[in-house]
């Protein structure tokens, strides 16, 4: 694991509980059975939480700068998330940490087609924004 993924890993680990979500790791078998998200990249750090009292996984990517200069290592992470986006409640960011990398954060929650898929929806992507804000952010362009 490199300097900008090993300072992510703390980032992301040090957020979560001030986001005020039950986490736990989320085994990448789980992710594919429950999530219908399957993992992509050689690195990717999973996580199930709890938003609006539904169970949703989070997945955070990180690339390196040359990777993501690249844009086909990203291609797939990218692709799965527009291909769960009709299917399942899905928030996504894409952070940009120039010029260490790029980090993909999603969260991928139950099928849509429930009476609180808008507020889902909301609940997923105010959380995929939150969890890698601008003070996050600021330690992994040291790292």
């Amino acid at each position: 694991m490199d300097g900008f993924t090993q300072a992510l890993v703390a980032v992301v680990e040090r957020r979560l509980p001030e986001l005020g979500s039950p986490v736990a790791p989320l085994p990448a078998g789980d992710l594919r059975e429950r999530f219908g998200r399957e993992e992509v990249a050689a690195v990717e750090l999973h996580y199930e939480l709890q938003l609006a009292g539904e169970p949703f996984a989070l997945t955070v990517t990180p690339f390196t700068q040359q990777q993501a200069d690249e844009y086909t290592p990203m291609q797939p992470v990218d692709e799965q998330i527009g291909r769960l986006r009709p299917q399942r409640i899905v928030g996504a960011q894409q952070v940009i940490v120039a010029p260490r990398g790029t980090v993909f954060v999603d969260v991928v929650g139950p099928p849509r087609g429930g009476d609180d898929d808008a507020a889902l929806d909301s609940a997923s992507q105010a959380f995929a924004e939150s969890l890698l804000d601008h003070d996050a952010v600021e330690p992994l362009l040291q790292a």
